[in-house]
């Protein structure tokens, strides 16, 4: 997988995803809470009339919250029809590679195996390529 990646930061690790997946940056204003939901399921927001699902992407890799959701910056992806917002603690900038992506360094720990797909360089540094996807399902797709 070569292109375009968006450089963020979760949990002082630096992620790449595949720019092409992601529609849009926003910074969550407001959280409802959604009763008997899973813990990866911050609640609802509404973004241009909109309501979207808010994935706390911190229980999904197996994190505590980086807090309650207002005010984060979450990226914007859309799964079989719907939108989510992924919660993520910083987001950078879009960065090209031309290289495939390596296989995946140890040390990340279990619940980041749940949603990496590899490794990139990007810049000359290395960041862990991300299925977004995976952060809604639980289940990454393979780098092809």
């Amino acid at each position: 997988m070569t292109g375009s990646f968006l450089v963020a930061e979760l949990a002082t690790v630096r992620l790449a995803l595949p720019a092409a997946d992601v529609r849009a940056v926003i910074e969550v204003t407001a959280l409802t809470p959604v009763p008997l939901a899973p813990a990866h399921v911050a609640g609802l927001t509404a973004v241009r009339s909109q309501a979207m699902t808010v994935i706390d992407s911190r229980a999904r890799v197996g994190l505590p919250p980086g807090g309650d959701g207002a005010g984060q910056l979450a990226v914007v992806v859309s799964l079989d029809g719907l939108s989510y917002a992924l919660l993520l603690d910083a987001v950078h900038d879009v960065k090209a590679c031309t290289q495939p992506p390596a296989a995946v360094r140890g040390g990340y720990g279990a619940g980041w195996d749940r949603v990496a797909v590899g490794m990139v360089e990007l810049d000359g540094d290395p960041a862990l390529l991300v299925d977004p996807f995976a952060f809604i399902s639980g289940e990454a797709r393979r780098a092809a």
